[in-house]
C-alpha cells in the first residue's frame, strides 16, 4: 500500500504528489496494491470536496482511497503511525495565497501487507524526484512479488 497525504486547496505541491501517484497506479494496477491518501485537511476537505478534487484532475481512484474524517486523529495516525513529520501552519507572511496554510510532508509511504513501512519516496523532489521514482518502482515489484508467494 502506498500512503499519502492530500490537501485540495494545497497550491504547493499536493496535485503534483497525486499525479505522480496516478502514473504509479496506471503502471501497477494490481488489487494487491492499494493507494491511500489521508486528507490533513479534514475540516475543508469532506467527501464531495475530495470527489471534486479527484474529477478536477482526472484520478482514476480504482484501488485508491481518498480518506477524510476526524482531523486530530488523522494527522495523529500520520505522525505516531507513518512516521510523517507533523503538520504545522504555514506563517501568514510565507503564504503563497490564502489557502496555503500548511506545510506538511510530501512524502509517499510504501507498506507492506503486514503492516510494515518500507521505505519513504520525496516523488517531487526538484533534485532526486526521479530517483525516488525509480527505486519506488522496484520496490513495489518487489513487494507485490512476496505477496504471490
Amino acid at each position: 500500500m502506498l500512503i499519502s497525504y492530500v490537501f485540495s486547496r494545497c497550491p504547493r505541491g499536493c496535485a503534483g504528489n497525486q499525479a505522480e501517484l496516478g502514473s504509479l497506479r496506471d503502471q501497477f494496477p494490481s488489487s494487491d496494491l492499494q493507494f491511500l491518501s489521508f486528507s490533513l485537511d479534514a475540516e475543508h476537505d469532506t467527501p464531495e470536496t475530495l470527489a471534486k478534487f479527484i474529477a478536477n484532475h482526472g484520478i482514476d481512484d480504482t484501488n485508491w482511497w481518498f480518506l477524510t474524517g476526524d482531523q486530530e486523529g488523522i494527522r495523529k495516525y500520520m505522525t505516531n503511525q507513518v512516521k510523517f513529520e507533523p503538520v504545522r501552519e504555514q506563517k501568514p507572511e510565507e503564504r503563497l495565497s490564502e489557502t496555503d496554510l500548511y506545510i506538511h510532508d510530501m512524502r509517499t509511504a510504501l507498506v507492506d501487507h503486514k503492516g510494515h513501512i518500507r521505505g519513504y519516496y520525496e516523488l517531487m523532489s526538484p533534485q532526486n524526484g526521479d530517483v525516488y521514482r525509480e527505486k519506488l518502482e522496484k520496490d513495489i515489484q518487489q513487494l507485490l512479488a512476496e505477496v504471490k508467494e
